[in-house]
């Protein structure tokens, strides 16, 4: 049985455990040889079969096909690997990153962070809001030219830059020993999911030598990044894999016409969060943690909490509601047009709750927030009318 993810093609595999070692060490020996497979297959389980239940006789025998040729049309045969300390390699190079390190990026153009935790270098920050002591850059303004609006003057630097491991392009170590000092650019033809990418160097020298040894000064990407394909430069010991990542807010329709943000659509759409201090014995910003199962702390109106019942029996009860009512304590929710169905139907917004968990509960996207009495929202809520007698 295969256990695969199905999330496009990897070229490079870190291994480092022995699958047939006994006891608790379970690290590849050194000096020791291992052989490993790798096996090309194909999977199809349109309908499952079984030969006992008439309503699956016509479902897939085979929905396993396994590969009997690699990828030059020849006999599948192991490859040896053995692990080794590399340190009196290439004249006792000191290797200075591991298999997997993402190197420094800096955005010329464009916007997004390709599915990554973003983390500005310490320049980067001081030129945006100053260094300490120093003043950071003005903000913007609004100016109005007719029935026109436009900012002035941003609050942007044209260029940021990326620490190590946290930019927004999936480019990785795969050979320490052969990564070449140097700085490259990554252009895209196009900005969706037919485009492709290219990489160059900066300084405009070769990037490697094809196989008739000539010289290779621009190199594209073998698919668009519709797919991920992990895509290997062994001359550079670098892999590039860059996919346009989906949205994490599902389109809806809305008065006939079709708007991105209408749903949370991704369990994984919160990258991260995390609140920290510069003396973590000296914490002085604290919030109240959300918390569904308490009226008074459910205050992140994330989830799928809420039924049309609830909603009906609120609107048509000519009594003045009371805070005990579900309704009161129901989570958001659209209503959006169902195609299929030729009505309008009730989605939570965020049904995975996605956003009750950013900073332990205590921060949440405004549009989710309660506005009861006592929560943060604003509410709209009319105040009675007093009127004066004499």
């Amino acid at each position: 049985m295969v256990n695969g993810a199905n999330t496009g093609i990897r070229h490079s595999i870190r291994l480092t455990t022995d699958a047939f070692a006994t006891g608790t060490n379970t690290k590849l020996v050194n000096n020791k040889e291992y052989y490993f497979v790798a096996i090309a297959y194909a999977h199809n389980r349109y309908k499952e079969y079984s030969p006992s239940d008439a309503n699956k006789l016509d479902g897939q025998k085979k929905p396993y096909l396994a590969g009997r040729q690699n990828e030059w049309k020849q006999e599948i045969r192991p490859v040896k690997a053995i692990p080794h300390n590399v340190t009196a390699e290439n004249g006792g190079t000191i290797i200075q990153a591991e298999y997997g390190t993402s190197p420094v990026i800096t955005r010329i153009e464009g916007y997004g962070n390709g599915g990554f935790v973003l983390q500005l270098t310490d320049a980067s920050i001081e030129e945006l809001m100053g260094a300490p002591g120093e003043e950071g850059k003005p903000a913007g303004r609004f100016v109005r030219s007719g029935m026109n609006e436009k900012m002035e003057n941003p609050c942007i630097i044209p260029n940021p830059t990326y620490k190590e491991n946290h930019g927004p392009l999936n480019i990785t170590i795969i050979d320490p020993l052969n990564v070449k000092k140097g700085k490259y650019y990554i252009r895209f033809n196009c900005a969706d999911n037919d485009s492709r990418w290219t990489i160059e160097s900066v300084d405009g020298s070769p990037l490697f030598n094809d196989a008739n040894g000539n010289p290779v000064y621009v190199d594209s990407s073998d698919f668009t990044i519709s797919r991920y394909n992990e895509q290997l430069f062994l001359d550079l010991g670098i892999a590039v894999g860059i996919t346009n990542v989906e949205h994490v807010a599902s389109p809806a329709t809305v008065s006939g016409k079709t708007i991105l943000g209408g749903l949370v659509s991704d369990r994984d759409a919160l990258l991260f969060s995390e609140m920290t201090f510069s003396d973590p014995n000296k914490q002085w910003l604290q919030g109240i943690p959300d918390y569904d199962a308490v009226p008074t702390y459910n205050w992140i109106r994330a989830g799928a909490q809420f039924t049309e019942g609830e909603r009906s029996s609120f609107l048509l009860d000519t009594f003045a509601y009371t805070g005990a009512e579900a309704y009161i304590d129901a989570d958001y929710y659209k209503y959006l047009w169902n195609e299929a169905l030729g009505r309008s139907e009730s989605y939570a917004i965020d049904k995975y709750s996605t956003f009750e968990g950013v900073v332990g509960g205590m921060w949440a996207p405004y549009g989710l927030v309660s506005t009861r009495s006592f929560h943060p929202g604003f509410s709209y809520m009319l105040l009675p009318k007093v009127v004066s007698t004499h």
